[in-house]
C-alpha cells in the first residue's frame, strides 16, 4: 500500500511554542525531521478523508527517535475531524462516481480505487461517530 502524501507536522510545546516544522511521508510511511531543538513536540499526520493522527514526542539531544505508527482512519471527508452526518452526506452526493467525472471527491474515495462506491461506504460506516486527534 502507498503510504505516500501524508503531511505529518511538528509543533513544539512550552519553550518551544511557536516552533513548526512539516514533511511529507514517502511511499513507504517514513519521514523525517532534522536539527530539532531538544523538547516536548505535538506530532500530528494527516490527509484528506481522514482523521487526523497524532502523539506528544519528546526530541532529547538530536538523537533519531520512533515515534510508532500512527493510524488514519477512513472518513472524514468534510475535514472537520469527525466522522458525522456531514460526512455520509458528503459520500451520499458524490457516490456512483468515479475519477474524473464531474462531481468525483477524492477525499470520498477511501479505498484509492478511482470509484466512490459500496466499499467506500462501508470504510465511512466503521469509524461513523468516532474523532480524530486534537491537542
Amino acid at each position: 500500500m502507498d503510504h505516500s502524501g501524508i503531511v505529518v507536522t511538528l509543533e513544539g510545546t512550552d519553550a518551544l511554542a511557536g516552533t513548526r516544522y512539516t514533511a511529507t511521508t514517502a511511499a513507504d510511511g517514513l519521514f523525517s525531521f532534522t536539527d530539532l531543538e531538544p523538547g516536548t513536540y505535538i506530532l500530528t499526520a494527516s490527509l484528506p478523508g481522514f482523521l487526523k493522527a497524532g502523539r506528544t514526542v519528546t526530541e532529547a539531544a538530536y538523537e533519531s527517535i520512533d515515534v510508532g505508527e500512527l493510524l488514519l482512519l477512513v472518513g472524514d471527508i468534510s475535514g472537520d475531524n469527525v466522522v458525522d452526518i456531514d460526512d455520509l452526506l458528503l459520500l451520499k452526493k458524490t457516490y456512483a462516481t468515479i475519477q474524473g467525472e464531474i462531481g468525483f471527491n477524492p477525499a470520498a474515495d477511501f479505498n484509492t480505487n478511482g470509484r466512490i462506491d459500496l466499499i467506500d461506504l462501508i470504510l465511512l460506516a466503521r469509524n461513523y461517530t468516532k474523532e480524530g486527534f486534537a491537542y
